[in-house]
């Protein structure tokens, strides 16, 4: 299991009957972007790559100039 991924538990129901398994769901956390101490905005993301994310964000607002 990967550090951005938790087993959970989930019951499923097929054809009438129900079972029980484990599921792997993504873990997600806010990214909040910041530009000379201003609050930009707050995203949502899979932790990682970062930096990428918050240089894609910029570039894509104009915030790079």
């Amino acid at each position: 299991m990967a550090a951005d991924t938790i087993a959970a538990p989930v019951q499923t129901v097929e054809g009438g009957f129900s079972s029980h398994r484990c599921d792997l769901l993504a873990i997600e956390q806010p990214l909040q972007f910041c530009l000379n101490g201003f609050p930009l905005s707050i995203t949502m993301r899979s932790p990682g790559s970062d930096l990428d994310l918050a240089v894609g964000f910029s570039v894509h607002r104009g915030d790079y100039r």
